[in-house]
């Protein structure tokens, strides 16, 4: 049976290739100069992109913010508007009507190529006159998504604390569609772009192209099996993804008990929004991160340390908010499937116990633990409570418990009874 040939994270092939298309590509600038509007549409060198393409102009009704003019309406109090009017559409025969906008309002105009180049578009601004739109040259650069799973123990936190922490090596990682098994519709990814297993290799020549089979296609090198598992150092990377969102499910090995502490939205899934030729790292809030990163833990107690004192016990609840016009917050309904850490030093040292609570009541203990400053931190097996972190004084000499009572921690999510 011949396989496809494919390729590492460099492009994808568009579907359909003519000649004609392709001595077009050589030609002249398609653009429309009209009275009053210009439309020029080129490729990422200034080069007109000599194909023919069609547009749409819809009127732009989000917030326009001007920093050093604020209006007076407050777009953070205030939606956008999600219907953006359609004004018209034509092909680059007709950009002449484009001469009839009104110069008092705001457009954005859709530029899609009839071959060899990818959709783009551009913002017309009230009185502009010209507009440019880059469009890019298929094939499309590919994506990847990058991972990295730890043991989440110093401190028990939902964070990676390098270098104290370390990876984890054998972890299964899933792709999904947006959804997938724990919320939407969605499935499974097997395949990369190209339509082998994820996990496949590609031929590369000395200055890292793929090299393309007599079909145009990348060549194999390794066909994958479509499984992903984290390294020794706790790093996965999945290459040759089209570009778009995915979900990420990090599942650990067969037989091994794991609790997950990082979520980011209460769900064990974890969202990557990956571009044509993706980084293999990203930046967020000023620092370079893995697309996505996961904590886990196993229950355990540091007897070293837990040798002797009180018993810290407690109860997680739902946070519930008061009746108008009362503003308050009251104990609710039990946390259900609640799971409890103890961090030493009030939370800057390391984890000392990881364990469960009672899964209807949420009721926890604690137990041996000597005088000093603690940090308790709260979650759940299933993500759905936000991350929850409490300091804990255990005074000297130590009693027989130092009770937190009701703790109350949040949904990611709220709750309507009626």
């Amino acid at each position: 049976m011949k396989t496809k040939s494919r390729h590492d994270n460099r492009f994808i092939r568009p579907g359909r290739y003519g000649l004609i298309s392709a001595i077009l590509a050589l030609g002249v600038l398609l653009a429309g100069t009209v009275h009053g509007f210009t439309l020029n549409v080129v490729d990422p060198n200034g080069v007109p992109a000599a194909v023919g393409y069609r547009w749409l102009v819809e009127e732009d009704l989000t917030w326009h913010v001007e920093p050093s003019d604020p209006a007076p309406a407050q777009p953070a109090l205030e939606f956008h508007k999600s219907y953006m009017p359609v004004v018209m559409e034509g092909d680059q025969g007709d950009v002449a009507r484009l001469d009839v906008l009104d110069p008092a309002r705001r457009y954005f105009i859709s530029v899609l190529p009839d071959s060899d180049y990818a959709m783009s578009g551009g913002q017309i601004a009230p009185g502009q006159t010209s507009l440019t739109v880059t469009v890019q040259p298929m094939p499309i650069p590919t994506a990847q998504i990058s991972v990295f799973v730890f043991e989440d123990t110093n401190p028990v936190n939902n964070a990676p604390d390098l270098p104290a922490e370390h990876g984890l090596a054998g972890f299964n990682i899933i792709i999904e569609e947006p959804g997938g098994r724990y919320g939407a519709a969605g499935g499974q990814i097997f395949q990369d772009a190209f339509g082998n297993p994820l996990g496949t290799t590609y031929v590369m020549d000395a200055n890292g192209n793929p090299v393309l089979d007599a079909d145009g296609n990348p060549t194999v090198d390794v066909l994958g099996n479509g499984e992903i598992k984290t390294d020794a150092e706790g790093f996965a990377t999945i290459k040759n993804l089209a570009p778009g969102k995915y979900g990420v499910v990090i599942e650990p090995p067969p037989g091994e008990v794991w609790y997950k502490t990082t979520t980011i939205e209460g769900s064990k899934v974890i969202d990557a929004w990956v571009k044509a030729n993706e980084a293999s790292t990203m930046v967020e809030f000023g620092m370079p991160t893995t697309h996505v990163f996961a904590g886990f833990v196993k229950q355990f107690v540091d007897s070293t340390t837990l040798s002797g004192g009180a018993a810290i016990t407690g109860r997680a609840v739902r946070a519930r908010m008061a009746r108008p016009p009362e503003f308050a917050l009251n104990p609710g309904t039990p946390f259900p499937d609640t799971l409890v850490a103890l961090n030493g030093a009030a939370g800057d040292g390391p984890g000392l116990f990881v364990g469960q609570a009672d899964p209807a009541t949420g009721e926890f203990a604690i137990p041996s633990v000597p005088p000093g400053s603690y940090q308790v931190v709260l979650w759940d097996i299933n993500l759905d409570m936000i991350i929850a972190f409490h300091l804990v004084t255990v005074p000297d000499p130590a009693p027989a418990t130092v009770a937190m009572g009701d703790v109350l921690v949040n949904d990611w999510f709220g709750h309507m009874q009626g």
